[in-house]
């Protein structure tokens, strides 16, 4: 004779939350008409007066190879919003090619995104920042390109430098960091809008 065994709560619960990760992660992948998920103000524009706010910082995900990758753009910008520069800056792996993000131990790196910059987005949060804003945002890239970090897709991985640049200036980052990064985009904005 077989028992009946109920599932255990905490594992439905779990199970369930992942199902619900997976299936918004998803249908945010195929939103848009070019596979885009532009995740600005309600009205599409971006978030505060470009007037008022000289600088921006873009929160951006992009293809890397079977992975996505959160990094940020940032700079300043013209009256009406377009950016006059753009600075690239995101945490990864010093070695380990396109494998990297799964080996552990490895020393992390702040540097440059210039590859990505040009890749088409698959998330892309922008934020329009005062002066103060920026300042904080400049040093604290200083600051972590300054410490020694080691790389790891579960403890300190890509979100969690790009949460704590939004925690940086003053915007709320979701506590759970090692999911999808199109979901870390879309779960910031939300936070944040």
């Amino acid at each position: 004779m077989r028992r009946s065994v109920a599932p255990h709560p905490e594992r439905t619960s779990v199970s369930t939350a992942a199902l619900a990760g997976l299936a918004l992660t998803l249908s945010a992948w195929n939103s848009g008409d070019d596979g885009v998920v532009a995740v600005r103000s309600e009205d599409g524009r971006p978030n505060a007066s470009a007037a008022a706010t000289p600088f921006y910082a873009d929160f951006r995900t992009r293809p890397y190879f079977f992975i996505t990758h959160t990094f940020i753009t940032y700079g300043a910008q013209d009256s009406a919003g377009h950016p006059l520069e753009q600075k690239a800056v995101g945490f990864y792996p010093s070695t380990g090619g396109a494998f990297g993000p799964f080996l552990v131990g490895f020393t992390g790196v702040v540097g440059q995104e210039d590859h990505f910059v040009n890749l088409p987005a698959s998330a892309d949060y922008r934020r329009n920042l005062t002066t103060e804003q920026y300042r904080r945002l400049l040093a604290f890239i200083d600051q972590e390109r300054a410490k020694p970090r080691t790389y790891s897709l579960l403890f300190y991985n890509c979100n969690d430098f790009v949460a704590d640049a939004a925690e940086a200036i003053g915007l709320k980052a979701p506590p759970l960091r090692a999911i999808p990064p199109v979901l870390f985009i879309l779960l910031l904005k939300e936070m944040n809008n």
